[in-house]
């Protein structure tokens, strides 16, 4: 399954999902919100199923615009096989006006990300290891 965004116009966004191969036939949602109890399924979301020899292919896609995401925004995708347990979960944290960071694969960054931000980020993963002496800064 792959998560990605790409920027239709300056100011707006796509997000899309994909995932192939699949058996029986899935279903695809889109989410946006940080935690269950503030997140919103996507209504602007369209679904797409395709059958073929090798299972069933899906695919979301999603254009928003950029003035009705104020700040940062995580976008969650969630494939579904009814009437199971099974389910993939995809994140992607975007940034209007800046770029996304993936949480997993299929995530695009876009070149005008500012440096800054990613350093940001990777500060923020790093800095619980500080205090077990794992990682020193010098």
């Amino acid at each position: 399954m792959n998560m990605s965004y790409s920027k239709p116009t300056a100011g707006s966004v796509n997000i899309s999902c994909d995932a192939h191969g699949i058996y029986p036939q899935p279903d695809l949602r889109l989410y946006q919100g940080a935690s269950k109890r503030t997140r919103a399924a996507v209504s602007e979301a369209e679904v797409e199923v395709v059958e073929g020899e090798d299972g069933f292919s899906i695919y979301l896609e999603a254009v928003l615009e950029d003035r009705s995401l104020r700040h940062e925004t995580i976008f969650e995708c969630v494939l579904f096989i009814p009437e199971t347990e099974y389910q993939v979960r995809r994140k992607i944290i975007y940034f209007p006006g800046y770029g996304a960071y993936g949480g997993y694969g299929g995530a695009r960054v876009g070149s005008e990300s500012p440096h800054l931000l990613l350093t940001v980020l990777l500060l923020t993963l790093l800095l619980p290891f500080a205090d077990t002496g794992l990682l020193t800064f010098t």
